[in-house]
């Protein structure tokens, strides 16, 4: 696993944020899609927006704490 520094949350929340803009272009509504086929009502573009708002957590916590 890689050690996770300033560049690694930086990478992962650009990463993060370019898989949420191609699927809000992409045809089919993908990000109101659901997440699974269980019944479940959270959607991916749910699932992208906790993941975008724990990295920027941990980033705002790292350049606050200088630890995350």
């Amino acid at each position: 696993m890689k050690n996770i520094n300033k560049e690694t949350v930086s990478d992962l929340l650009c990463d993060a944020h370019d898989i949420r803009n191609a699927l809000r272009f992409a045809q089919g509504n993908l990000l109101n899609k659901p997440k699974d086929n269980e019944g479940t009502e959270t959607t991916i573009g749910d699932c992208l927006n906790n993941i975008i708002d724990t990295l920027e957590g941990i980033a705002n916590n790292e350049t606050t704490n200088k630890s995350i």
